[in-house]
């Protein structure tokens, strides 16, 4: 039985464009509704502090839904430890850059400690956040604290490995002390270091009189520097 003729073929159905609100997709939107969010909680936990604010509040502070927040964070401890991160993270960028750019300068510890302090006690709401109001708040934040710490005692030897030919002692070979009968733990030593760094402007912040910013970077450059002479007068491998 013959067939009857098939008619044109359907053209293709275009494909769909994808939606752009105010000049912006999906993606970019959501990215601008996170930076509003995270801008929005340093202003809060900088001024009413992490327990005295609500995600109500942050999501009235930047303009954005509730909806939309829970499209981008999970809970107000998500907001904090992605600003904790964005903090650090625009800090340790600087760091590098700075670090590059003065290898060359006899103060280069000098330099990148004040970079590194100014980073932080410049804007009060970035100290409050950064040294005050993340304390305590959870095992998952500790270990961001932890993890940034670190990332800190590493840059802390490189920057050691870097000075530390101007602060070996002059004519003299470094001298284990006869008492010690292992090696130190070069990652721990650093790290102590970085936590004193952080405990020296933790208390800097906390302080009622607490001098120039130019004092504390005076008083955690005097420290660092003392400590990498030390270290290396008795064991140039500590720092290095």
């Amino acid at each position: 039985m013959p067939t009857a003729p098939e008619g044109p073929a359907e053209p293709a159905a275009k494909p769909r464009k994808a939606r752009r609100i105010l000049g912006l997709d999906a993606g970019e939107r959501r990215a601008e509704r996170r930076r509003l969010l995270l801008d929005a909680g340093l202003e809060l936990f900088g001024t009413r502090g992490y327990s005295g604010t609500s995600i109500e509040q942050i999501c009235q502070t930047a303009g954005v839904g509730t909806y939309s927040f829970y499209e981008v964070f999970s809970s107000k401890e998500d907001v904090i430890v992605a600003l904790y991160e964005r903090i650090f993270r625009g800090i340790e960028q600087d760091l590098v850059a700075a670090f590059e750019k003065t290898v060359e300068e006899p103060d280069q510890i000098s330099i990148l400690l004040g970079l590194f302090v100014h980073g932080i006690v410049d804007d009060p709401l970035v100290a409050r956040v950064a040294f005050i109001e993340v304390g305590g708040i959870s095992a998952r934040m500790e270990e961001h604290r932890w993890q940034n710490r670190n990332r800190l005692a590493e840059f802390i030897r490189t920057v050691a490995r870097s000075t530390a030919p101007r602060y070996l002692p002059a004519g003299k070979a470094p001298k284990k002390p006869a008492f010690r009968d292992r090696e130190p733990n070069v990652r721990r030593n650093n790290l102590a270091i970085a936590g004193a760094i952080v405990e020296l402007i933790r208390d800097w912040l906390l302080d009622p009189d607490p001098g120039s910013v130019d004092d504390l970077v005076f008083d955690i450059v005097d420290f660092c520097e003392r400590s990498l002479r030390a270290a290396l007068a008795e064991h140039p491998d500590l720092m290095i």
